[in-house]
């Protein structure tokens, strides 16, 4: 999930897996990987339509979701606030919540733990060490490659 991701979006991945740990802890009803890929999809392609000029608020589809999403965007609206609604930080988010949305997906096939319990990925993040990072380690304006990029290198 964390493979081959430049600087920022490694640490806004970094950052929003936090956010969803500790937004499971108090979460009432229990939060499964379903919600998780639903938040992380919802506000991905949210911050997508954002980045294309329109402003449309896409929703999750059940109510723990939904909760998680709002704590998501929280984190997102944050780091915005200091990077001055830097374009660039809005594609990073989206592209570190897609990472989220492919994780939580992929867990429970990886692992074997079965659609029976539906929490393998939630189960994965209690496992992180605590040193994760906080939206002042994000770093505002540092420029990040995207496939949609041209390479900035001069091959002589």
């Amino acid at each position: 999930m964390l493979h081959d991701l430049p600087q920022r979006p490694y640490l806004l991945t970094l950052l929003l897996l936090d956010v969803v740990r500790r937004h499971r802890k108090g979460a009432l009803p229990p939060l499964t990987d379903q919600d998780v890929r639903e938040a992380a999809a919802a506000l991905a392609a949210t911050l997508e339509t954002e980045s294309r000029g329109l402003i449309y608020e896409h929703q999750a589809a059940s109510l723990p979701a939904q909760r998680l999403l709002h704590d998501l965007r929280d984190t997102v609206d944050e780091l915005g606030k200091r990077a001055e609604g830097s374009r660039s930080l809005v594609r990073d988010a989206a592209a570190a919540l897609r990472r989220i949305e492919w994780g939580s997906r992929e867990a429970a096939e990886g692992l074997g733990g079965g659609p029976a319990t539906g929490v393998a990925f939630l189960d994965i993040l209690d496992r992180l060490p605590p040193g994760t990072p906080r939206p002042g380690d994000v770093p505002p304006e540092v420029p990040s490659v995207t496939d949609d990029q041209p390479s900035r290198i001069i091959l002589p």
